[in-house]
């Protein structure tokens, strides 16, 4: 099966981590093709029965070392898997957690940071070549690609990936196409039909739709291409000759306006929604319960927003297609920068789930030192759009006075 062939080289790329005295014996039931080899046993407990199982080692994430931050059931869960990992090299005192921190072969064996990452870089890398694989092989797939050889794209590094099938995403692609004399932008607009919260379909489009008439092609030199979405500037080299894949894995660093963009994009696309659901206009969604609001992650930003947008409305739209330069003159650079800094203070406190239980203990009045930054956020963020009404007062003035 196409799981177990990538799940093998998975185990055999990240054989170290089991005990010595078991990797022979493991290479030989890899190479035996039994069915059923690591069922119940240690290996089972670090690669999974599967390759996308869970592992012993996710109670070494580095997530999970500050027990402080982890909750009563997340904090027994890890020391319950770290306990069954010491077990697995030889390791027992029972149940007594602090008696394997004394132990001297528990540190020996403890893996180190950078091995766990290691082995998570490594899953992910499997996982994706699985799902590649699998997906290159459907129907659908193959339709959707002679669809965009079809549209003449001049970067064949398209970014579109067979694993897109398993992401509950809606995304756009931007690219180039060449129409006689002149370049022109051509984006690939992705819908996935399977998202959990289809009740937010048409949002979810409306918001990428926003995302592409935001798009302006700058210029094209030699084999590189500029355009910008928004506020972002964006300088793609394209290659003409051979697609290749991309890594749907693949973390990217974040743009310096992107978290700033995408929760304005976010706004307009809701008020764009808004108008819709007046006027009875449903597409994919359910006239009963569709819903345009809290449906992307960038919502739980909008504290930090909102007033801004509501009084700066309409040089935030007339400076959203490469215009950004208006913004600054209306509200000073140096307010605007220290307001999209609020983002990256914001997810690097609270990323992924972690600001639900920020809102969840704010709801109930618990304080905290993270409910204490989100409150601070916020007064920094009205103080900003203070310094901003200012910036806009004088520059009135010294227009009236000239």
């Amino acid at each position: 099966m196409l799981d177990d062939k990538y799940h093998e080289e998975f185990i055999r790329e990240n054989l170290d981590i089991l005990p010595e005295s078991i990797r022979e014996q493991v290479l030989i039931e890899l190479d035996s093709g039994d069915e059923y080899k690591y069922f119940g046993t240690f290996t089972d407990e670090i690669f999974g029965y599967f390759l996308t199982s869970p592992s012993l080692l996710d109670a070494f994430k580095e997530d999970k070392n500050d027990f402080s931050k982890l909750s009563d059931w997340q904090r027994e869960e890890t020391i319950k898997k770290r306990i069954k990992y010491f077990n697995g090299f030889g390791i027992n005192h029972g149940d007594d957690y602090s008696k394997y921190l004394e132990d001297a072969e528990v540190k020996r064996v403890w893996p180190t940071p950078e091995r766990v990452e290691k082995f998570y870089k490594s899953k992910e890398k499997y996982i994706n070549a699985f799902y590649r694989e699998f997906y290159e092989q459907t129907p659908q797939h193959k339709r959707i690609r002679e669809e965009i050889d079809r549209a003449g794209l001049l970067d064949k590094n398209d970014s579109f990936d067979a694993t897109a099938y398993t992401e509950k995403i809606t995304c756009v692609n931007p690219n180039i196409v060449l129409k006689g004399d002149s370049y022109e932008l051509l984006s690939l607009l992705l819908v996935n039909f399977n998202k959990l919260d289809s009740n937010s379909l048409d949002h979810f489009i409306v918001h990428e739709l926003n995302h592409l008439f935001e798009l302006t092609l700058q210029e094209v030199i030699g084999s590189s291409y500029s355009f910008v979405c928004g506020w972002d500037d964006f300088t793609e080299e394209f290659n003409q000759q051979e697609r290749k894949e991309a890594d749907a894995f693949k973390k990217t660093s974040k743009r310096n306006y992107e978290l700033f963009n995408e929760i304005i994009n976010e706004l307009i696309a809701q008020e764009i929604s808004e108008i819709m659901h007046q006027n009875g206009m449903f597409i994919f969604d359910d006239s009963e319960d569709s819903k345009y609001t809290y449906t992307t992650s960038y919502d739980y930003t909008n504290f930090l927003v909102r007033n801004f947008f509501k009084e700066f409305k309409d040089v935030i739209l007339a400076s959203r297609r490469g215009n950004i330069n208006l913004l600054f003159d209306e509200v000073g650079k140096e307010n605007f920068e220290e307001l999209n800094s609020l983002f990256h203070i914001f997810y690097e406190n609270f990323p992924g789930l972690k600001i639900y239980s920020v809102l969840e203990r704010k709801k109930n009045n618990v304080e905290t030192e993270d409910t204490k930054l989100y409150d601070e956020l916020y007064v920094r963020s009205e103080e900003i759009l203070e310094k901003m009404r200012k910036h806009k007062a004088n520059k009135e003035e010294i227009n009236i006075n000239k």
